[in-house]
């Protein structure tokens, strides 16, 4: 935190003037500091109301984090990145959960959970960085590399959601978790409402919590597919170097994208 100097301050103005307004400012400096920390400080879960269902599956990203739940009465609740290690040995599908959270439109912002005995709490992120959830096999951390190129058509359960309320995708009743651009998915929207057929091509992680797709093409049939408005996949370094990968396929989005840089 910045010092500062308030009889010199104070000799720049015009005395009892000058005075008043350094200490203004050591006082708005520190009101400053106090709202910033007050906004990167988690909120106390006990202050938020509680919400109870059972858990039907894990939310997927398709580079295989879990960040999220969705609930058998069709709930998508969200929780922080670095929780999802601790929530994933916590929870499990089938499990009843006690959540305290606060809602954000279509979706649940926890701020813990609880379960079987055990409560994840959001405490912030840990010293160090946040943690990643186990990936593919449970052995690895998920890496943007890891995956392939998938495709998937069904029937739409539900429409998914971002944190922030966004629409970003849809679960088919299969399982499958489809992950689109808010753009794209807002307008696709009626694609992606309960009952209708959706189909996708893209690139995606299928493990032991689940599978998920991140679209580069939809449709509703693998005939009648459009372009999405997403940046091309990242390529897989070469085996036992960091040199990125040979090129994507012609057709691929990422055929056409820059090489990744070397670090």
């Amino acid at each position: 935190m910045k010092i500062v100097d308030v009889k010199a301050l104070a000799g720049r103005g015009r005395g009892a003037r000058g005075l008043l307004l350094a200490a203004a400012l050591v006082l708005g400096a520190g009101g400053a500091l106090a709202v910033a920390q007050g906004r990167n400080a988690p909120r106390d879960p006990a202050s938020m109301p509680e919400f109870r269902g059972r858990v039907a599956q894990y939310s997927l990203t398709p580079v295989g984090d879990v960040d999220g739940l969705i609930l058998a009465d069709g709930t998508e609740v969200h929780f922080p990145p670095h929780l999802g290690e601790d929530v994933q040995r916590a929870v499990h599908p089938g499990d009843e959960v006690v959540i305290r959270g606060e809602r954000n439109g279509p979706v649940l912002l926890a701020g813990s959970i609880a379960a079987n005995g055990t409560t994840v709490t959001d405490k912030g992120p840990p010293a160090g960085g946040p943690r990643r959830p186990p990936g593919p096999g449970g052995s690895k951390p998920a890496d943007p590399a890891l995956g392939r190129d998938m495709d998937a058509a069904g029937v739409v359960k539900m429409a998914l959601h971002g944190p922030a309320g966004e629409l970003n995708g849809a679960l088919l009743e299969n399982g499958t978790m489809i992950h689109l651009p808010p753009r794209d998915a807002s307008r696709l929207a009626d694609l992606l409402k309960p009952g209708q057929t959706l189909a996708v091509k893209g690139w995606g992680l299928e493990n032991a919590v689940g599978r998920a797709i991140d679209a580069r093409q939809a449709g509703p049939s693998m005939d009648r597919l459009v372009q999405l408005s997403v940046p091309p996949r990242p390529l897989p370094p070469v085996a036992g170097t960091d040199e990125p990968g040979a090129p994507a396929a012609a057709g691929d989005p990422a055929a056409a994208a820059p090489r990744p840089p070397v670090r």
